[in-house]
């Protein structure tokens, strides 16, 4: 993972890199199989931070290749990409408005399995209470309505592909309430520690 600041400080760049190998082993009808999984995955992004708004634009994409030893089973090379897009707008009275919206695709898989979707989600919440400690939200998920509900698994003994119900667009509404647990000047290593020293032990006094 990388993330650093431009020049004016309010701009960021970051990138998270993931790369797996799997190498396992099963026997079917007394016959082994091996089977080998290679994933690649990058995901780069670009971020703006003020007083009065975020933005934050990424990409992604993740390559998969599945090999096996055993003739008869199938050999995969997919591809799985995609962007999105999330700001926050910080509005008068503690109010603000949030939204995001991720695009997503794929290639390589089962004829029936290709994935192409929009998913969009947006909020409004209100901060109250001193020192905001409390929010109010109303969020909506998915308002397009085009999850696809697709999953894909490949090991040495089976490939499965999956698919299953969920809600489309619904709402919720959610209360937070951020407790304050480091008055009277407790630090956060005070907590770690404990009220009995360093080691946490019972019977020495309350961190002053």
């Amino acid at each position: 993972m990388y993330n650093t600041p431009l020049r004016n400080k309010k701009l960021s760049i970051n990138n998270m890199l993931f790369v797996s190998y799997a190498n396992t082993n099963s026997y079917i009808d007394t016959e082994k199989n091996t089977n080998k999984a290679l994933q690649i995955m990058d995901r780069p992004g670009i971020n703006y931070r003020s007083d009065y708004a975020d933005f934050g634009l990424n990409g992604n994409i993740t390559y998969k290749r599945t090999t096996n030893s055993l003739e008869g089973k199938d050999d995969l090379n997919t591809y799985d990409y995609g962007g999105g897009f999330n700001t926050t707008l910080y509005l008068p009275y503690e109010f603000k408005v949030e939204t995001d919206i991720n695009y997503s695709t794929n290639s390589g898989y089962a004829d029936g399995y290709k994935q192409e979707e929009w998913l969009w989600n947006a909020s409004l919440s209100k901060s109250f209470l001193k020192g905001n400690a409390a929010t109010l939200r109303l969020k909506i998920y998915d308002i397009l309505q085009q999850r696809s509900n697709i999953s894909y698994t490949a090991t040495s003994s089976y490939t499965q592909y999956s698919e299953y119900n969920t809600l489309n667009s619904y709402f919720m509404l959610h209360f937070i309430y951020k407790f304050s647990i480091f008055k009277g000047g407790a630090s956060m290593s005070d907590m770690r520690r404990g009220p009995g020293g360093p080691g946490g032990r019972p019977g020495g006094p309350p961190p002053m």
